[in-house]
């Protein structure tokens, strides 16, 4: 019942400090990883900031930012690495043709990215809706989740060639879509974790601390309907942006109060930053007392038997890993 036009990006806003975001990521079971993270820029809607990322099972990420307007405008990003909407709600198309850098989470987690030599990636892969829309309602104390926020499962298939190397993907993924002010030097921390599984069970879950304390949560379950709401029993440990510990848990309680252990580990993904509240970076920005940092985790999860894939983003300011106090 949704209208088609919400799901194509907006371009330019009346308020100046409203912002759009999607955010997509995938695996399949060869543990090949894809990212792609979009963002506008205050005050231009049709200026994005793009970040891109594939993994590879080997240990080896490869990433890119890219900063520009789109190709078309029922596109997201830049045409060197963005998301195209070939059918609202239904399908989209992540593509890219450029260098990425080589890296690893170590490289990434312990600072920005230092430039260097490129290796040439391209991705063409096709994200098909593999499950309902969860609205997690936002509220005045959390302003950053968007005035408009949408997230769905998704079934991705199509090719990714690293260096030459061909990779035929056919994976299980999730994506958002936001819009609204985002400014999360206010956020002291957060967990944003979904798995999607081949039998059309999903789960969808979010929590946010603000630096005055206040935390808020909220979660989901479908077993291939709608969703229904769930909450948050426990949400996965954190000790690094390097994404340490690699083998997490969440825990969900549905509505009878059954309790839901969704054992995970990470198997891909790479690590971000948001700087002065909008600017996206890639590596963790360490040396930056107020910026947000992403270490943003493919994860393969099991859930009664069952194997999926899923996000595990478990973010907070530099100031929070500090005080973890946990070396490199």
């Amino acid at each position: 019942d949704l209208d088609p036009g919400l799901d194509l990006p907006h371009g330019d806003f009346d308020d100046p400090a409203t912002v759009e975001n999607y955010q997509w990521l995938a695996m399949d079971d060869h543990g090949v990883g894809l990212i792609c993270h979009l963002g506008t820029v205050p005050g231009d809607g049709t200026l994005w900031h793009t970040l891109s990322a594939v993994s590879l099972p080997t240990g080896e990420v490869y990433v890119a930012k890219a900063v520009g307007r789109p190709a078309d405008t029922a596109s997201a990003g830049t045409p060197l690495h963005g998301m195209r909407c070939e059918e609202p709600f239904a399908t989209w198309r992540f593509h890219a043709d450029a260098g990425f850098q080589p890296t690893d989470f170590t490289e990434l987690g312990n600072g920005l990215l230092r430039d260097r030599p490129t290796v040439p990636v391209s991705v063409d892969v096709t994200f098909s809706v593999a499950g309902p829309i969860w609205n997690p309602a936002g509220s005045e104390h959390q302003p950053e989740w968007g005035a408009f926020h949408l997230e769905q499962a998704a079934r991705v298939t199509g090719t990714v060639h690293v260096d030459g190397e061909a990779h035929h993907f056919d994976g299980l993924g999730f994506r958002d879509h936001s819009r609204g002010h985002r400014d999360l030097r206010n956020v002291e921390h957060s967990f944003w974790c979904n798995g999607v599984f081949p039998s059309g069970r999903t789960f969808a879950s979010l929590q946010v601390t603000n630096r005055d304390g206040h935390t808020e949560s909220r979660a989901a379950i479908s077993d291939g309907g709608a969703f229904v709401d769930a909450s948050i029993v426990e949400t996965p440990a954190i000790l690094h942006p390097d994404h340490r510990p690699i083998d997490i848990q969440v825990v969900l309680a549905d509505a009878d109060g059954t309790e839901h252990r969704i054992p995970g580990m990470v198997r891909g993904g790479a690590t971000w930053s948001i700087v002065g509240g909008s600017e996206f970076c890639m590596g963790a920005a360490v040396d930056t007392p107020d910026a947000y940092l992403l270490p943003q985790s493919i994860i393969r999860w099991e859930w009664d038997g069952e194997t999926g894939y899923g996000l595990a983003d478990r973010c907070g300011l530099t100031s929070y890993f500090a005080d973890l106090e946990v070396s490199p």
